[in-house]
């Protein structure tokens, strides 16, 4: 009858119960819940997964226990955001499974996030797209930095490589370099490959596309233009 919700994860991250309130967090019927690593349940965001990991990992091995906050995908494929309380349960002085108390914090972080919109330098709305000219980053990533104070996700993708962004943003956020070679972290400069990338993003995303006079140089002022 807890109004929170209440998972229980075995020592590999297996969900091994949970109550009615994760039923209704989640939108997900029980019985597609238990049994499930928590990453595999398409709750997680992709850009989130590695997060997750990271909790239940310094949980396991430093037992670290620290309230965390994150996104989930209700099963209406509306987004939610969720505080969690991670602890271990002991049998005979041993951990024996791992406890998971989350709460809904979405109303809470939209009412944040707009307070914080009223202080920004720059009036940037969702869904628009904003073209910035400048010889050298300066209001592009000045932009960018502010909407990921106040809570968005980013990705840069750029032909500049990650570590040029990190003298100029000291937060976090995802990179992909533009380029006709293959390899992790790498996107092509064909205009379907960065569309579909864009148009997979979950809402709440900022994406910093730079590198335009490389993309016409190699699909052209139109496709680019597209």
């Amino acid at each position: 009858y807890s109004p929170e919700s209440i998972v229980l994860l075995d020592m590999s991250g297996k969900i091994i119960e949970c109550n009615n309130a994760t039923i209704k967090l989640t939108g997900y019927p029980k019985n597609q819940i238990i049994g499930k690593l928590f990453p595999n349940l398409e709750l997680l965001f992709e850009e989130d997964i590695d997060k997750f990991k990271k909790i239940f990992e310094n949980a396991l091995e430093k037992a670290e226990f620290t309230k965390f906050e994150i996104r989930i995908k209700h099963h209406n494929g509306k987004t939610r955001w969720i505080e969690g309380y991670p602890s271990f349960i002991f049998k005979n002085g041993e951990p024996e499974a791992m406890q998971i108390i989350s709460r809904d914090i979405t109303e809470s972080k939209n009412i944040e996030k707009e307070m914080k919109r009223r202080f920004l330098k720059y009036d940037l709305n969702e869904g628009n797209v904003y073209l910035v000219k400048e010889r050298r980053h300066g209001r592009s990533t000045d932009a960018f930095g502010e909407l990921l104070d106040i809570g968005y996700h980013g990705l840069i993708i750029s032909r500049k490589p990650l570590k040029y962004f990190k003298n100029l943003l000291n937060r976090d956020y995802a990179h992909l370099w533009i380029s006709e070679k293959k390899g992790e972290y790498i996107i092509s400069p064909r205009v379907d490959d960065i569309t579909n990338m864009v148009e997979s993003l979950s809402r709440g995303q900022v994406v910093f596309l730079d590198g335009i006079n490389y993309l016409i140089s190699k699909i052209g002022f139109k496709s680019t233009q597209s």
